[in-house]
């Protein structure tokens, strides 16, 4: 048989868990909460990467036709939102728009000797804090590598 002190203490050290588990409930939460809040922007932004990078493939080796450069520059655009240069009805990133997407066309005299697409003014959600929104980023510049149609 067990003292009544040694039964008084085992209580009040199963007490004591039970409060330190309580404090630290909080921090653990919010770490947990954090760290999913940051994969998920990674994520989105990672997408966009690859969006981007698709289209300034797309736009480095495709024909460019100086009479109709907007068409040129829409298929591009539709590359990084939807995947397909017609367009879609889905975008790779939710919220993305053609809007969304820049796309430079650099000259030498009048031939396109580079091309750079970036993203500006989408705004990447966040759940704890205000959304970040990206100013020409992600950015990406190749050589301009496919034909060349003179007006």
């Amino acid at each position: 048989m067990q003292p009544i002190n040694q039964k008084r203490n085992k209580n009040n050290q199963a007490g004591n868990a039970v409060i330190e588990f309580a404090m630290l409930i909080p921090i653990l939460v919010a770490m947990f909460m954090g760290t999913w809040s940051y994969g998920c922007a990674y994520y989105i932004y990672a997408q966009l990467e690859s969006a981007v990078r698709s289209g300034t493939r797309y736009a480095a080796l495709t024909t460019y036709d100086a009479t109709s450069s907007v068409a040129y520059q829409m298929a591009i655009q539709n590359i990084v939102v939807y995947g397909n240069p017609g367009g879609g009805a889905q975008p790779v990133v939710a919220g993305l728009q053609p809007s969304n997407v820049n796309v430079y066309v650099q000259f030498s005299g009048s031939i396109p000797t580079s091309v750079s697409v970036s993203i500006s003014g989408y705004k990447i959600p966040g759940m704890f804090v205000s959304p970040a929104t990206l100013i020409n980023k992600p950015a990406l510049q190749s050589p301009f590598m496919g034909f060349y149609l003179p007006s």
